[in-house]
């Protein structure tokens, strides 16, 4: 490793280009259907880039990156940034007004999409949210809907896409034009590392998805010093069980580069797709969360596959049975417990993989260098001592500049003495380490993704006949957790439950949608006429386990 620079100096181009010059003939990127090595990678990007140039795509705008995870998905991750624009990663669940809504507040002036893949027709989704981009100007779209998109680019198309450029072409002709070696310098060496590399939509509690705003330089410092915490090697295979457009696809990725190691995509997770590619790729580690473990758990054919090769891992947050699974039976013998959000470019703490087993599973480490962590009570804002429980705030260079074009929730996340809420609880131990304990938010986490209550019950009030919605979260022995709304409605029928689960499956991502619907009129209200959620969570568990209440598949 070069000492001559510290990574937080470093920008997207330039780590890219040191890992083609340090690594270039080993692999950077595998997937089932084929890999790049690193010098591959770096001109395949260094073309795509220049191909989105001649295109039209400019530094400081916005490029929203829709598409299941592939080779394809990694050039443009690492092309957007490096020509000074701004990655939007956009999760493939998204449907409808989910997608349309995060491309107009991102203000995305390119889409990259797929146009089938895995089940998902990405064309027909956008066709009902752009209705009009069929027989546009591929260059110059003017459409009513979302008059800031101005083109898209689609990969793996079979039909008619004349309004679109191809992906494929978009890599052809910056191939063409990288022959000539300064155009791409100069786009490149144009990007600082304290420009915003990309947005991640995060939700919280009481509004709709924001964008953090993470910036080059923090992304790949912070996310090498939790890698090597690791020990991680080019030597190494890391597994990315989840997707990439998740702030954990983003740290591996940043991870795996700054190591010269081996990233291994899934364009999704499953119990075999996992064994398959631990024992053909010799995989060293992986993220995992309880509805992984819980798969993996019930795979009958595991012991079929050779696992060997794991030795650590990571994942936030896991049961107790999970760890003991992941490290006594599947033998992640090495594993460390994280603690990270979009908001703090990636990993705010994490353990060391060289430690112990009881000194790594006690805790979700110590801070990350140059990254503080203070315990504060969120009722009064006193600091906390050790081993006393409050909310988390994070300091340091790590943090977020602000959430794109949302002013009033940056100033809110913030506190007076300019730390990040997490909005959730922790404390720190005698041995300086964090340890992860709730959440003060009412945040739901369904099998990995954050879910705010108010975008469920927000779709739920736009369902004919329905006046309020109220969503908690209870307990599920995959998800963790899933949603129970309860509604007020003209009708109160099991007919009337399964048409608005319907209507939700439709219109929203799936691990959104209602495991349970109850109809109730009379809910337990505060002072100040707020639903006391506690209380409405209590009622819910209450009426699951008497059978009141069927679960909606």
């Amino acid at each position: 490793m070069e000492s001559a620079f510290r990574w937080r100096d470093m920008t997207f181009p330039r780590a890219l280009a040191w890992a083609a010059r340090h690594y270039g003939v080993r692999t950077a990127v595998a997937t089932f259907a084929g890999s790049l090595t690193y010098a591959e990678l770096s001109e395949r990007v260094e073309a795509f880039a220049l191909g989105l140039d001649q295109i039209g795509v400019r530094r400081g705008d916005q490029v929203a990156l829709w598409m299941t995870d592939s080779l394809e998905w990694m050039i443009a991750r690492w092309a957007v940034p490096s020509l000074g624009a701004v990655l939007v990663p956009v999760n493939t669940r998204l449907k409808g007004e989910e997608l349309r809504y995060i491309l107009d507040q991102s203000d995305a002036s390119t889409l990259i999409m797929d146009a089938v893949n895995g089940g998902h027709d990405y064309l027909a989704t956008l066709s009902e949210i752009v209705p009009d981009h069929a027989g546009q100007n591929p260059g110059d779209w003017q459409t009513a809907r979302l008059p800031g998109l101005k083109r898209a680019v689609v990969a793996r198309a079979s039909g008619d896409c004349n309004s679109m450029y191809s992906f494929d072409a978009i890599l052809d002709a910056g191939a063409d034009r990288r022959e000539d070696g300064g155009a791409y310098r100069a786009l490149s060496d144009a990007v600082a590392p304290g420009d915003v590399a990309q947005l991640l939509y995060t939700s919280g509690t009481t509004s709709l998805p924001k964008g953090a705003m993470v910036r080059h330089g923090p992304l790949l410092e912070n996310n090498f010093h939790s890698a090597a915490r690791t020990a991680m090697t080019p030597d190494d295979g890391y597994l990315l069980t989840v997707p990439s457009f998740s702030a954990s696809g983003v740290a591996a990725c940043c991870q795996c580069l700054t190591h010269g190691a081996k990233l291994v995509l899934m364009d999704r997770f499953s119990a075999e797709g996992f064994c398959k590619l631990v024992e053909s790729e010799r995989v060293t580690t992986a993220f995992f969360a309880d509805p992984i473990v819980y798969d993996l758990r019930n795979f009958q054919d595991r012991s079929t596959y050779d696992l060997s090769s794991l030795r650590t891992g990571s994942g936030a947050p896991l049961s107790d049975s999970s760890v003991q699974y992941l490290v006594d039976e599947l033998g992640v013998a090495e594993l460390t417990l994280i603690y990270g959000m979009s908001e703090t470019s990636n990993v705010i703490s994490r353990g060391f993989s060289a430690d112990p087993r009881d000194v790594r599973l006690r805790s979700n480490g110590p801070p990350q260098p140059d990254v503080e962590i203070t315990i504060v009570d969120p009722e009064t804002e006193d600091v906390l001592g050790t081993d006393e429980v409050g909310e988390i705030r994070i300091s340091g260079y790590t943090v977020m500049p602000g959430y794109y074009n949302k002013p009033a929730e940056t100033a809110a996340t913030f506190d007076k003495a300019g730390r990040l809420k997490s909005g959730d609880l922790g404390m720190i131990n005698a041995h300086g380490e964090l340890i992860y304990v709730g959440r003060v938010k009412e945040m739901l986490k369904v099998g990995g993704f954050n879910i705010a209550p108010a975008e469920i019950e927000a779709f739920l009030e736009s369902c004919p006949d329905v006046s309020r919605a109220a969503v908690v979260a209870v307990p599920d022995d995959r998800l963790v957790e899933v949603p129970f709304a309860f509604l007020d409605a003209a009708e109160r029928s099991d007919a009337a439950a399964a048409r608005i689960h319907a209507l939700c499956r439709a219109g929203m991502a799936s691990y959104k949608v209602p495991r349970f619907i109850a109809f109730d009129r009379d809910w337990p209200l505060t002072g100040t006429q707020k639903v006391q959620k506690s209380r409405l969570r209590e009622r819910a568990m209450a009426l699951i386990e008497a059978g009141s209440v069927k679960a909606l598949s």
